[in-house]
């Protein structure tokens, strides 16, 4: 029963041995582990599988993808239309979007050519970094920056330096920091007033600017072992100049499952 709740196998086997005190019921502990794990295996979810499951703060993936997956491709699973960022963005248009949408990570884009959807994919940035960047009054004039919204060559100074403090400090377990400035703050806590929303902010000094992104022809299989080796959350979805055209979560590969 335990092979089969469990999947428990080379452990169980050792321990029913040792209980047993004789190796002549090796042979046949171990049949009857293997038929009771391949049985279970072919018809359930183990115990601890499903418990993963119930726990919704990070879908849980398998070990193995899908055989739907087997003849699946990226762009077909990718969610659109995608939220995502200017190098330079407004306060506007940011807490706008952290309000109409709970994605946890937006694309930070170069625009190309707005009209035809061209968002030349430059880095990702979590909605945890932008709580940080709101709190802290990260924002400048709009005619701080270039003509064309695109950040000037970035200087790392103490400001920047306290901001990535700052965040580092919202992701530890140990600091106060990420409590109170995680979901269970309402963005009108930060107290923006009109006039900050109509400033901008860069937020180039703090995305990710080495994200992995793949092709929308990629193997679905190619982007889950992705999530399964490198520990991901977000994959985003590009065409052949680059362009963001998709973004898939552990969400979207655990709907896929058999």
């Amino acid at each position: 029963m335990l092979s089969g709740v469990f999947r428990s196998s080379i452990s169980l086997a050792v321990i029913i041995l040792e209980g047993t005190g004789n190796i002549q019921f090796l042979l046949p502990i171990i049949l009857a582990i293997a038929t009771a794990k391949i049985t279970a295996d072919r018809f359930i979810e183990g115990l601890n599988e499903e418990s993963l499951e119930l726990m919704t703060l990070t879908p849980f993936l398998r070990q193995e993808p899908s055989h739907a997956m087997l003849s699946m491709s990226a762009g077909a699973v990718a969610a659109t239309p995608v939220v995502k960022f200017r190098l330079v963005e407004s306060v506007r248009t940011i807490v706008s979007a952290l309000e109409s949408c709970g994605h946890n990570a937006f694309p930070v884009c170069l625009v190309k050519d707005e009209q035809v959807d061209q968002w030349q994919y430059e880095g990702l940035i979590l909605r945890s970094q932008l709580m940080v960047l709101l709190d802290k009054r990260a924002m400048r004039p709009e005619g701080n920056f270039a003509a064309d919204g695109e950040p000037a060559a970035m200087v790392v100074s103490q400001g920047i330096l306290a901001i990535d403090r700052a965040m580092r400090e919202y992701h530890s377990r140990f600091r106060s920091t990420r409590s109170s400035l995680a979901g269970k703050q309402k963005l009108g806590a930060l107290g923006l007033s009109a006039h900050e929303q109509d400033q901008c902010v860069d937020l180039t000094p703090y995305m990710n600017i080495a994200p992995i992104a793949v092709r929308a022809s990629c193997p679905l299989q190619r982007a889950f072992k992705h999530f399964r080796s490198m520990g991901i959350r977000h994959l985003v979805v590009v065409d052949g100049n680059n362009c963001v055209k998709g973004i898939i979560t552990r969400k979207d590969l655990s709907d896929h499952h058999d």
